[in-house]
C-alpha cells in the first residue's frame, strides 16, 4: 500500500513540474513589453494636447474614452466629434469640442487661468458657497449653498409669521380701543396681551434666522479670504490687529488669529505690559 501511495503521489508531482515548464516556455516566446507607442518610434499622433502649466489632466470623450496628463499625445485612429475637459489644482478648467480624424484638428494648445481670491471672494459675496465651489471644495460649497438656502427659507417664514402676528395685534387693539361696555375691558385688554406676546415671540424667532443667515453670509465671506483657491493658506501665524495704548503707553492692548494649514481658524486677545 505504501509503493501504492508513493506512485499516486508522484504523478501530479510530475504534472505539475511540466505545467510549470509549459508557463516558462509560453514566457520566453512573448515579445518583450514595448516602450515606443504604437506603429514604431516614428509614429505620428492622432492628438497632441499641451496645456501651460503642464501636468493638468486631460479627458476625451466621444466614441472612446480617454484620460492622460498634459503634455500627452494620442496613438489611436479615431475620428469624429470628441469633447474635452482640461483640469488642474488651482487653476479654471478648460472644455471645448474639437474633431478628430480627416478634417480636423491634430494638436490643441491649451492657456489655463489662474483662481484668484477676487473671483473667489465674488462668488461667494454674491452666493454663500459659490466661491467654494468654484475652488474645488465641493463638500463645503455645497454645504454652505444649502445652509444659506435654509437659512433664507426659516427667514421668509418667520417673516410671514410675524407680519400675520402682527396683523393680529393690530385688530385687537382696534377691537380693545371700540369697546364702550366696561365690564368688557378687561377681557379685551387679555386678548390684546396674549396678541403682543405672541408677536414679540415671532419677532425673536425673525432675529434669530436673520442671524443665523448672518453667520453662514460672515463664515463663508471669511473662508474665502482667509484661503487661497487652490487651498493653501493665505494668512498663517499670529497677525494682531487695533493695537491700543494702555496706561500712559505702558502697554498694548489688541487681538490676534492664527490660520492653521489645517484650515482651524482660532482667536482672542493679546496683552504687552512694559
Amino acid at each position: 500500500m505504501n509503493g501504492i501511495r508513493q506512485r499516486g503521489g508522484a504523478v501530479p508531482a510530475g504534472i505539475g513540474v511540466l505545467l510549470l515548464a509549459l508557463v516558462a516556455a509560453s514566457a520566453a516566446a512573448q515579445d518583450p513589453p514595448v516602450a515606443t507607442p504604437p506603429g514604431g518610434i516614428g509614429a505620428t499622433p492622432t492628438l497632441v494636447v499641451d496645456s501651460a502649466p503642464p501636468g493638468a489632466v486631460v479627458i476625451l470623450r466621444g466614441a472612446y474614452e480617454w484620460t492622460g496628463l498634459t503634455p500627452w499625445r494620442l496613438y489611436r485612429e479615431v475620428s469624429g466629434l470628441y469633447r474635452v475637459e482640461i483640469r488642474l489644482p488651482g487653476y479654471e478648467a478648460w472644455t471645448g469640442e474639437i474633431v478628430l480624424g480627416p478634417g480636423g484638428i491634430g494638436q490643441l494648445q491649451v492657456k489655463l487661468g489662474k483662481k484668484t481670491v477676487e473671483k473667489s471672494l465674488l462668488r461667494s459675496v454674491v452666493v454663500p458657497g459659490w466661491g467654494q465651489l468654484y475652488r474645488g471644495q465641493k463638500s463645503k460649497g455645497t454645504l454652505l449653498v444649502l445652509g444659506s438656502a435654509v437659512a433664507a427659507g426659516c427667514v421668509v417664514w418667520t417673516h410671514e409669521a410675524y407680519r400675520d402676528d402682527v396683523d393680529d395685534f393690530d385688530a385687537a387693539r382696534r377691537v380693545y380701543e371700540d369697546i364702550r361696555v366696561e365690564g368688557d375691558l378687561r377681557a379685551g385688554l387679555e386678548v390684546v396681551r396674549r396678541a403682543s406676546e405672541k408677536a414679540d415671540r415671532s419677532y425673536d424667532r425673525r432675529r434669530v434666522a436673520l442671524f443665523g443667515l448672518g453667520g453662514i453670509y460672515a463664515v463663508n465671506v471669511l473662508d474665502t479670504l482667509f484661503f487661497a483657491p487652490t487651498g493653501e493658506v493665505l494668512s498663517s501665524g499670529m497677525t494682531s490687529r487695533a493695537d491700543l495704548p494702555v496706561g500712559n503707553d505702558r502697554g498694548m492692548i489688541g487681538w490676534l488669529a492664527d490660520v492653521s494649514p489645517a484650515g482651524s481658524l482660532r482667536g482672542g486677545l493679546r496683552l504687552r505690559w512694559n
